[in-house]
């Protein structure tokens, strides 16, 4: 097991109800302060100036998608 999943990895029991440990990737079920170190390394990436340059390639991406979907016809999986 690598060390970063091993990190992820816990001991304590889980409570009726309780999600399990978060996959490797998804940081946002993780408690401190390994979700703290994550965030301060992915803050930066997700400014709103950031987020703002990237709306044009986000929305040139849905439309392309979106027209390929249009051309195939009914019915349309948005999921997939």
């Amino acid at each position: 097991m690598s060390e970063r999943r091993a990190s992820l990895k816990s001991d304590r029991p889980l409570l009726p109800g309780q999600p399990g440990p978060a996959r490797p990737g998804w940081f946002v079920r993780m408690d401190a302060p390994e979700h703290t170190r994550y965030r301060r390394l992915l803050t930066k990436h997700f400014s709103m100036r950031r987020m703002t340059a990237l709306t044009p390639r986000i929305e040139a991406i849905v439309e392309e998608h979106l027209d390929a979907m249009a051309r195939q016809g009914p019915p349309a999986d948005l999921v997939r």
